[in-house]
């Protein structure tokens, strides 16, 4: 069991994002643990540094999210007590993920969902949750109900889990990126599995818990993993001999390489360089007629120009604002 230096507990303050942070944003994975009232089970794998609700609210108005969902760690098994009451806090905001085991009554189910609880949770690497046996068990009477399947799994598995995760009768959720460490690249076997299962049934993963898995959490490579998780899909502007042509591509492509851009600095939009190394790209790919690319992209300029300045408009005045702080630092 660890002890509870290594169970960190929550920052004492929150820098306030440099960006403008989009209406309805949710944190999706917050375990609350309360000062008092709670009860490790025997198998418990760490010992929790308190994280009470009054904190976790603080923190999402901190970071300007409106939603937040409580997530039901594995060391209070299968007493739901505390993702309950966190909910019962501000349910207007918050949701949960519990955890059951497959013998549960449906209205005991029926009674969760009127609490909040839209999911459970099924911890395959730490216990206190089930495993995949459980999972199955249960996942038609998740979809009945809307609620969705949460897997903490080791990510080498996937490969071999993934036929299981396929026939599920409802939506999955991947925590923490998989738990696949940063070092292990996008045609890796798992990284794979991982790609395929988002791309073919109703999959979602959390990009959440980087600090499990890099040595620094900014790691460029896991920024990437998220980027590389948003589509199999890219939609390519090039020049060719008929003039600027644009058609879409299988990201992952063999033969097909992107370095990231940031035009401007705009780091939120999906830009890359694409090189293409012995690869034909199908007539059917095309959208529109070969030299036809500026035409495509004109097509959908106004209907994306309002969206994009406004969010100019944000930038500018989320600039003018770090600007005038400091400003009024620098004369005192």
């Amino acid at each position: 069991m660890l002890n509870t230096a290594a169970s960190l507990p929550p920052p004492s303050e929150y820098q306030k994002p440099r960006f403008a942070v989009p209406r309805g944003a949710c944190d999706s994975h917050t375990h609350v643990i309360p000062e008092s009232g709670w009860k490790l089970v025997p198998e418990a794998s760490y010992i929790p540094a308190l994280a009470p609700s009054p904190v976790h609210m603080a923190m999402l108005n901190a970071l300007g999210l409106e939603h937040g969902v409580v997530v039901q760690p594995s060391i209070f098994g299968t007493d739901n007590t505390v993702v309950v009451e966190a909910i019962a806090q501000a349910p207007q905001r918050l949701r949960g993920v519990a955890a059951v085991n497959p013998s549960i009554a449906d209205s005991t189910l029926q009674a969760l969902h009127e609490q909040g609880i839209r999911g459970v949770r099924f911890n395959v690497m730490l216990g206190g949750g089930g495993g995949i046996k459980a999972m199955t068990e249960l996942a038609s009477r998740l979809a009945a109900l809307n609620w969705h399947a949460e897997i903490l799994v080791d990510g080498h598995l996937l490969p071999d889990l993934r036929p299981a995760l396929q026939a599920l009768p409802c939506r999955l959720v991947i925590d923490h990126m998989a738990s696949l460490r940063a070092d292990i690249g996008p045609d890796a076997a798992p990284v794979r599995a991982l790609r395929e299962l988002v791309a073919d049934r109703d999959t979602w993963v959390k990009l959440s818990g980087a600090y499990r898995l890099a040595d620094q959490p900014s790691d460029a490579r896991l920024a990437e993993r998220g980027r590389m998780l948003e589509s199999h899909v890219t939609l390519v502007y090039a020049m060719t001999d008929a003039g600027l042509t644009s058609f879409l591509v299988d990201t992952y492509l063999p033969g097909l390489t992107r370095r990231h851009s940031e035009p401007l600095g705009y780091r939120f939009l999906p830009t890359a360089d694409m090189i293409f190394e012995d690869v034909r790209v199908p007539d059917a790919a095309l959208l529109g007629a070969p030299g036809e690319g500026m035409k495509t992209f004109l097509s959908t300029f106004n209907v994306s120009r309002l969206g994009n300045a406004s969010e100019l408009i944000g930038f500018a005045t989320r600039a003018l604002a770090e600007a005038t702080d400091y400003a009024k630092q620098m004369l005192h």
